[in-house]
């Protein structure tokens, strides 16, 4: 039996991946346009610029491209802290419960990274250990040798050595050995204690050096757990940051690109269609940057409104709504809010990225760079774009090998080293990079003569060498890869704070395609997730069901999920498809004042409910049409009916809707909406 060469799978993967994309080299082709521009315009700008220096400043530009990405995945594993240091803050008795089974599981769970991690009770018992971890080298440092094992024992061994190791470490950092007699007194209950510190706290000067003592004193009489809540405020406050930096980098990244004013046209075009001009208002400027004006484009051809919005529409004060001083603010937005900012960017970045990816990768393929150079016409077809992308995807398989492997080495390079300090650590210091090179070398020594010959065939006007074509196909990859994963770690991560009791999102969970009638509902394998989280616009995302029914029973125990309210808020009617979002901000003055404007006659716009729906910022102030009835009683139209905003759950197995009474679900059975009755849904 005939036995196919590594080559030859991966050509055919190749093909049936190019296949089931048919538009991809339509989008890649008219892409190109863009790339040249830009390129041309680099040549005309440095006319002495040479081929080698194109190509190293596109290498550089690729590398920063990638490092947005990185940026990104580490943010989710410090939010995913920050949810496991919330979740134990609120369940104390689950954190005594981890505590001892870490000392039967700390051989697996040191091995693990968040990223490997496949349930709710693994990132907490991560979280854990490494905070024991860190405790351990803080506290016994220069006393004690620190193993896995005394890491998962720390509290125990703090009490153990209570008297010569408080001695010795408050002697050490604070000058006063004498708190040892204190602390290590078990005649003092742990509130004297407390006082005792208190008072000898006094001897320093500085709020800060009084704070740090003291809370280094609790963990001496409470342990490990009372570090909890001084964590909290650490994790907070670099979770901000970094989410900060890598919102306003992404939007950066986005420009770099030359998406983001085609984002912002769409988002004000569509806006205008909606009959809400005014909304769009904030992110317009210039003379023609007025509601009659964007008013007087509703009606007119997509293309023409566009076009029209060209000079309009404001890139900057998008920019300058998402740049890292906005956005590291606390008064800015709540935390869970940002995330969700967050990772609308980067699911836009993503996308994004895999185009320009594709788009790169023909700049080598058709030797565009010499082209420009040498002044040469540049004519490439649709079906010549379409083989470029067979070509390209003969490298998919093994660069995915390649770089789990890469991951999994430095996975286990940085168990064995002492952990960065991510308060101090700028973002390079954060990065694994590693040699391309193996690959480069694997791929010519396996496949060059079979590449070669396939190649010369199919692609006569390329090159068609393997090395070259290697390297920049695993450059262009490696973000693309290292994004895979993060997507539904993205998600769990807004689940986990959906379902963090006190981090709560005003409105959010599943978008069920109808509103719920109180029959089972039949879920496709891909379900939506909507979020109103106080910005411009509800941020949703797509992932797949069983991903998600996995990690809900790993955090609840169950598949429910709150369902997101006043979905069919946001469909077109005429499609009965939910409207593109293209852009999300935050709110700025003038949007919050817009809002609280509309909000009070929304009545007078097309779409009254959507109006209602985008100033829904609380639970305590939900818009009248999604509210239950508190009886059946008929009101005049004159009248808004009150009512109650419940939050309903879905099962993901059984279909079944419930509502939430403290830990109890009782099955839910639809009652009349509320709200202005002139335009109930």
């Amino acid at each position: 039996m005939y036995k196919p060469t590594f080559f030859e799978i991966n050509l055919n993967h190749a093909k049936d991946r190019v296949t089931s994309k048919p538009t991809e080299a339509y989008y890649v082709h008219k892409y190109l346009r863009s790339i040249i521009h830009r390129l041309s315009k680099m040549k005309k700008e440095n006319p002495e610029i040479t081929e080698q220096e194109m190509k190293e400043k596109l290498f550089q530009e690729i590398d920063d491209y990638s490092t947005t990405v990185f940026e990104i995945s580490f943010v989710f594993s410090e939010y995913i802290e920050y949810i496991a240091n919330q979740y134990l803050r609120a369940h104390p008795d689950k954190y005594k419960e981890l505590s001892e089974k870490l000392k039967t599981s700390y051989n697996d769970i040191s091995k693990l990274h968040y990223s490997d991690c496949t349930s709710f009770d693994e990132y907490l018992s991560l979280y854990l250990y490494n905070t024991k971890r860190e405790l351990f080298n803080y506290f016994f440092e220069g006393y004690m040798k620190g193993t896995p094992e005394n890491y998962v024992n720390f509290d125990e061994l703090l009490q153990e050595n209570i008297k010569p190791l408080s001695s010795f470490y408050f002697g050490d950092r604070f000058s006063l050995p004498q708190v040892a007699d204190v602390l290590a007194d078990k005649s003092l209950d742990p509130s004297k204690k407390i006082a005792k510190m208190k008072e000898f706290s006094t001897w320093y000067k500085l709020p800060s050096e009084r704070k740090a003592f003291l809370n280094d004193a609790k963990i001496f009489i409470y342990g490990s757990q009372a570090n909890l809540s001084t964590d909290s405020e650490i994790l907070e406050n670099l979770l901000r940051k970094d989410l900060a930096r890598s919102t306003a980098k992404t939007v950066q990244n986005l420009d770099d690109l030359g998406e983001l004013k085609g984002f912002l046209v769409s988002e004000v075009s569509q806006l205008i269609s909606l009959g809400f001009p005014e909304y769009a208002l904030p992110l317009c400027e210039g003379p023609n940057a007025n509601l009659q004006f964007l008013s007087s484009l509703k009606g007119q051809e997509n293309w023409r409104i566009n076009k029209s919005l060209e000079d309009v529409v404001s890139v900057d004060k998008l920019k300058t709504l998402h740049s890292e001083y906005a956005l590291s603010s606390p008064k800015s937005m709540p935390i869970e809010s940002l995330l969700a900012l967050n990772s609308f960017w980067s699911n836009r970045y993503i996308k994004s990225l895999d185009t320009y990816s594709e788009g790169m990768f023909a700049v080598d393929h058709f030797d565009i760079i010499h082209k420009i150079i040498a002044g040469e016409r540049i004519d490439i077809s649709k079906e010549e774009v379409n083989d470029m992308l067979i070509k390209m995807n003969t490298f998919y398989r093994p660069a995915c090998i390649f770089l789990e492997k890469c991951q999994r080495d430095a996975d286990a390079d940085a168990l064995n080293k002492e952990a960065v300090d991510v308060n101090d650590a700028n973002v390079e210091e954060k990065i694994v990079r590693f040699s391309y090179e193996p690959f480069i070398d694997l791929m010519n020594n396996r496949d060059a003569a079979e590449y070669k010959s396939t190649f010369d065939k199919m692609c006569p006007n390329s090159k068609n060498d393997i090395r070259e074509d290697a390297d920049w196909y695993i450059r262009l990859f490696n973000p693309i890869y290292s994004s895979y994963s993060m997507k539904d770690y993205n998600i769990n991560s807004i689940i986990a704070s959906i379902e963090n009791s006190t981090n709560n999102f005003a409105n959010a969970g599943i978008i069920l395609d109808k509103p719920y009638d109180g029959s089972p509902v039949e879920l496709p394998n891909i379900i939506g997730i909507g979020v109103d989280a106080g910005l411009t616009s509800p941020v949703r995302f797509h992932i797949k069901k069983s991903v998600l029914i996995d990690f809900l029973k790993s955090l609840n125990g169950n598949a429910i999920v709150p369902i997101y309210a006043g979905a069919e808020d946001f469909k077109n009617p005429d499609t009965g498809k939910l409207y593109p979002v293209h852009i999300v901000s935050p709110l700025s003055d003038k949007h919050k004042s817009i809002i609280k404007k509309a909000s009070r006659n929304p009545e007078l716009y097309d779409n009254p409910n959507l109006i209602s729906h985008l100033g829904f910022l609380s639970p305590k102030a939900p818009p009248q049409h999604l509210c239950e009835n508190d009886d059946n009683t008929t009101t005049s139209k004159s009248k808004k009916r009150k009512g109650n905003f419940v939050v309903k759950y879905l099962d993901l197995e059984t279909g079944v809707a419930y509502t939430k009474s403290n830990d109890s679900y009782d099955k839910y059975e639809p009652t009349p909406i509320g709200g202005d009755s002139e335009h109930d849904i």
